[in-house]
């Protein structure tokens, strides 16, 4: 199985594509380097999200781990390509996403200088990615696909210079923006294949049929979309985290405690800093902003199910995970 390839799908189509979830240890050759114009082309946003846009921004990931090779395995993904893989059979398909967010492991200070990311600054520029145009937020870097700019931002979570860009090692045009919160995707991910469409495959003989990727786990994306929820509180990151929530294979609201809680026993740090309980009490009236975001987009999606009972099931949702991770941990 793999994504349409872009040129087969059309912008209005709604149906959600189907990944690929076999497990795959092959990396791709580096690709040569694609032109790209930036110029004046459409930027996708939130409100652009759908499930073609996913597949635009899958494509966009599977161009870097082509240009990437073996140090795809160096990132994990986290942000909205994940909750298609993370959930089973929800009532809708989730709404998609725009963008690709990598995070690294770029470690403490005092060891930083031993690093070198050339690699990455490397792969970016093979696989078509330009820096942003504006100047501002260098973390950002975007590639055009189908008359669309699908941003990637590069993100990382160090104990050190929170909220501030982190010059990488070994680039001269790459930073990272220090986040509070993402580190624990680090600690809970699962590689993930992706295929490789048949658009590059036919420009890049050399190329496998998949790509292995490094995503975020349950309990990686829970915690790291909690975090984003609490601090950046995007009607996406209530979205999300609801969504994942409520339709997560392991078991909804309850296994997504225990995926939590687990996560929590491998580092003390990682539950010390945890930003679940603060995220799961932002939904405990239907009538606040997080259940209202998430029945609107809920239906936005096609969900026809009236937008009260939509956010009584995300207040539901959080109260059960709350419930079980006060459970777990006591």
């Amino acid at each position: 199985l793999y994504w349409p390839s872009v040129a087969s799908l059309p912008a209005s189509q709604s149906c959600q594509a189907s990944a690929c979830m076999a497990t795959c240890s092959r990396r791709g050759p580096a690709v040569p380097t694609l032109p790209t114009t930036l110029g004046s082309l459409k930027l996708a946003s939130d409100q652009d999200r759908s499930p073609y846009a996913r597949v635009l921004a899958e494509e966009a990931l599977v161009r870097l781990a082509l240009a990437l090779g073996p140090h795809i395995g160096n990132v994990v993904i986290i942000g909205g390509l994940n909750p298609s893989f993370l959930t089973a059979q929800p009532p809708v398909p989730h709404l998609g996403t725009t963008d690709v967010d990598v995070l690294l492991e770029v470690g403490f200070a005092f060891d930083r200088d031993e690093m070198d990311f050339a690699w990455l600054e490397t792969g970016l520029q093979s696989a078509g990615f330009e820096p942003n145009p504006t100047g501002v937020q260098p973390w950002r870097w975007y590639v055009r696909l189908d008359g669309l700019l699908v941003k990637l931002d590069l993100l990382c979570d160090a104990y050190d210079s929170p909220g501030q860009e982190l010059a990488l090692p070994g680039c001269r045009t790459v930073v990272a923006q220090n986040l509070k919160g993402p580190r624990p995707a680090l600690l809970d991910s699962v590689e993930r294949s992706l295929a490789v469409s048949i658009e590059l495959r036919a420009k890049f003989p050399n190329a496998p049929e998949l790509v292995a990727v490094r995503f975020a786990g349950l309990g990686g994306y829970v915690m790291s979309k909690a975090a984003a929820a609490v601090m950046r509180g995007e009607p996406k990151d209530f979205y999300d985290l609801a969504f994942v929530l409520l339709y997560n294979r392991e078991g909804g609201p309850e296994g997504a405690a225990r995926a939590v809680d687990r996560l929590m026993r491998l580092d003390v740090n990682v539950a010390f800093e945890s930003q679940v309980p603060a995220a799961l009490n932002l939904f405990t009236n239907p009538s606040d902003r997080p259940a209202q975001i998430f029945a609107e987009q809920m239906q936005r999606s096609g969900d026809q199910t009236d937008l009260e009972i939509l956010a009584q099931d995300a207040v539901g949702a959080a109260m059960k995970c709350k419930e079980s991770l006060v459970t777990l941990r006591s």
